[in-house]
């Protein structure tokens, strides 16, 4: 694994719950009592959100290590590595694959998108819309990504 520096600003002072607007799409696609898998899995909480409403089986995978202690501290099984290097996970291991709002933060998603077909039967990937007219002023006004898109998250 690369020297990563995890310098995420993420808050994990407090364990509550938050929700996303992507998270009630990403859920309607999982069936109950699947085996889900979820890649860049930050401080777990769609992966708390799936076990409450769908029973599911799931495990996260991070390059941060605070993350995965923030998990671990909720009672959900994750660790730490590169979401585009999962050799250690045999073929279709999974029922499901996630990969939310992650995607654009890894340097071969080609790789990323075949490692997941590899690994589950079905893949759900969701992407920040970069193209929303309020996120490119942000962009073209003060040179860095939108901050409301991932509030949770320092680009």
């Amino acid at each position: 694994m690369n020297n990563y520096i995890d310098n995420r600003n993420y808050n994990y002072s407090s364990l509550e719950q938050e929700e996303r607007e992507e998270y009630k799409y990403v859920i309607e696609f999982i069936e109950l009592h699947s085996r889900v898998i979820d890649l860049g899995c930050g401080n777990g909480s769609l992966m708390k959100k799936l076990a409450q409403e769908k029973n599911v089986d799931i495990r996260g995978i991070d390059i941060s290590e605070s993350a995965v202690e923030v998990c671990r501290m909720k009672g959900l099984k994750a660790e730490r590595g590169e979401i585009d290097k999962l050799l250690n996970i045999s073929d279709n291991s999974f029922d499901y694959s996630i990969c939310n709002v992650t995607m654009q933060m890894v340097m071969y998603p080609e790789v990323l998108l075949k490692e997941m077909k590899r690994i589950s039967k079905y893949q759900v990937v969701s992407f920040p819309n970069f193209a929303f007219y309020k996120n490119r002023l942000d962009l073209l006004l003060n040179g860095r990504m939108p901050k409301p898109m991932l509030p949770d998250h320092s680009w």
